[in-house]
């Protein structure tokens, strides 16, 4: 009798959730992009960032980056800085992010090249902040707060234009077709 049991105690282990576990096949979470999908200029640039999971901290040292799809000068850096070539062919580009710790955590952007020669540029000036820069409308800006000591970040204001994530200390702003402000605040600790 204690030789038909054990086959089945066997069985019921293999298909167990700890069995799953315990040979390495859990889940991982892949790498979120941002942004995930955006059209952009040729000659225009754009940060991306990585988010793996649940850690939401900088992961640039921990990142590879890589473009396909290219057919001109384009090129991203180490820390994810996107840069459309002027004579960039292609109206596609994949961007991929990989976590270099485990390669089987990727993520992907697209990435929509236009040639649009009489996109105006404007003005957008973060206070308290990173992001400041001259963008054509529409663009979306990673903008990242500077939090003083003895403070946590509050939210943001904008005069114009929209902010994904209001309190959140680093999202995304899309720029308005004029020079704008966005103001990031703190509240003591």
């Amino acid at each position: 009798m204690k030789y038909k049991i054990m086959p089945l105690v066997i069985i019921i282990f293999l298909l167990s959730p700890l069995s799953l576990y315990s040979y390495g096949n859990e889940v991982k979470p892949s790498l979120n992009i941002i942004p995930s999908e955006i059209t952009l200029n040729k000659g225009q640039s754009q940060q991306f960032i990585a988010l793996l999971g649940e850690e939401q901290g900088q992961l640039s040292r921990r990142i590879d980056w890589r473009v396909d799809g290219v057919q001109g000068n384009t090129s991203i850096d180490n820390t994810g800085v996107l840069s459309v070539g002027e004579n960039e062919t292609s109206p596609i580009l994949i961007v991929t992010a990989t976590f270099k710790e485990d390669v089987s955590r990727f993520g992907r952007a697209i990435v929509h090249v236009i040639d649009n020669k009489v996109s105006q540029q404007y003005t957008l000036t973060v206070i308290n902040g990173t992001g400041s820069g001259r963008y054509a409308p529409n663009t979306q800006v990673l903008i990242t707060a500077h939090v003083p000591e003895e403070k946590v970040f509050d939210h943001w204001e904008a005069s114009k234009g929209s902010i994904e994530n209001l309190r959140a200390s680093q999202t995304l702003f899309t720029m308005p077709q004029e020079d704008t402000m966005v103001i990031a605040y703190f509240r003591d600790l």
